[in-house]
């Protein structure tokens, strides 16, 4: 029921809904016409009664309640968004990201396809928050979040692991197609600036790389830790 009122729409649904209501009330009143055998004069104005009271009723009802349902939705749509998406970089959130990197590597394992995962790490971060403090940190996390989203194709899935950390896995990805990737973001995170008083501050960032090879499928754990690994 709940996916048909959201197919049908608003209006359409409480004319539906409506229409529905005066069918039944018309319906259950000659069912009680022919069960207590009203008298003849009495049919045309409970007919009446039957439709009117449906049409106007129904309306004000399954409007307030529709509406209702429609709000309880974006309600949880936005709350499904909050706990999925990093609140400071809007990547995914690092419980996401495994989510969806694990789905994807089960299907990936299955198809004998070759992908990549990433693990990136802001190099001196700790440096930038202590010497500007944790707002121009957090500006830095944001610039390099929508950085990875430019260079990002639309198939990669690319979270905030934690901290300046982040990690990406490219599906389809080749050992060489994964370090050209590494170096257009390694271009792109080069050319920002941020601004902090008469300071100007530039970033790099170090990039482990971690290939799932067909023949030998590894987990998502030990991707990551490869990754990892790579990094340091």
């Amino acid at each position: 029921m709940k996916k048909l009122i959201l197919k049908l729409g608003l209006h359409l649904a409480v004319i539906t809904i409506t229409v529905v209501s005066v069918f039944i009330s018309l319906l259950c009143t000659s069912l009680i016409i022919y069960i207590t055998d009203v008298d003849s004069q009495l049919l045309l104005p409970s007919y009446i009664v039957a439709t009117v009271v449906p049409l106007i009723v129904a309306p004000i009802v399954s409007f307030s309640a529709i509406k209702l349902l429609y709000q309880t939705i974006e309600i949880e749509t936005k709350m499904r968004k909050l706990a999925s998406t990093d609140y400071l970089t809007q990547l995914l959130s690092r419980r996401e990201w495994i989510n969806q990197a694990s789905r994807y590597i089960n299907l990936a394992n299955r198809n004998n396809s070759l992908f990549a995962i990433l693990m990136l790490d802001l190099d001196n971060f700790k440096i930038i928050n202590d010497n500007y403090g944790h707002l121009v940190g957090d500006e830095v996390l944001v610039s390099f979040g929508k950085t990875i989203k430019t260079v990002n194709r639309s198939s990669d899935i690319s979270g905030r692991f934690g901290g300046e950390e982040f990690i990406i896995l490219l599906p389809d990805t080749s050992e060489k197609q994964a370090i050209q990737f590494t170096e257009r973001l390694h271009q792109h995170t080069r050319t920002l600036n941020i601004k902090s008083g008469k300071n100007t501050i530039t970033l790099t960032t170090s990039i482990g790389i971690s290939i799932n090879i067909p023949d030998e499928p590894a987990d998502l754990d030990t991707l990551i830790s490869y990754a990892d690994k790579a990094l340091y």
